[in-house]
């Protein structure tokens, strides 16, 4: 049997296969690595540079995590908490001047923890990840 290359399985899966694997593996406590594509996450996170490691969600996001979740119209994002009303969520790419929501906390799929680059982890505890944040959020004064 001929192996495929990872574009060829994620053609074959489609998205909605490729996300039940995912989160099985997350339900199953593993943390999962995507290679980040589109550049609503600029300049934090690049297109094909960068791959985040998502997990579990333990407890409800808060403003400036970064989360996986799912569309209304079955589209899935990878975007950042600007705001948090009760379990409504509230999301914007980095890049991007429009704020989405509100998302129902049924829609949020994972949440982001790492960022893999340049063979380098970049932890959402770190002394980088966390004045991006800041500088993100005087950006965007909300």
């Amino acid at each position: 049997m001929k192996k495929m290359t990872g574009e060829e399985f994620s053609k074959k899966l489609g998205d909605d296969g490729l996300v039940k694997i995912i989160l099985y593996k997350l339900s199953c406590g593993e943390k999962v690595a995507l290679t980040v594509t589109g550049n609503s996450m600029l300049p934090f996170l690049a297109d094909g540079r960068d791959k985040v490691v998502l997990q579990k969600i333990e407890k409800l996001p808060k403003k400036g995590d970064i989360v996986f979740y799912r569309r209304k119209n079955g589209a899935y994002v990878l975007h950042r908490v600007v705001k948090r009303k009760g379990e409504l969520f509230y999301f914007s790419g980095d890049a991007q001047l429009r704020v989405e929501g509100p998302v129902g906390k049924g829609q949020l799929l994972a949440v982001c923890k790492e960022v893999e680059r340049d063979g380098k982890t970049i932890k959402s505890n770190s002394i980088s990840w966390l004045s991006y944040k800041l500088r993100f959020f005087k950006a965007k004064r909300d």
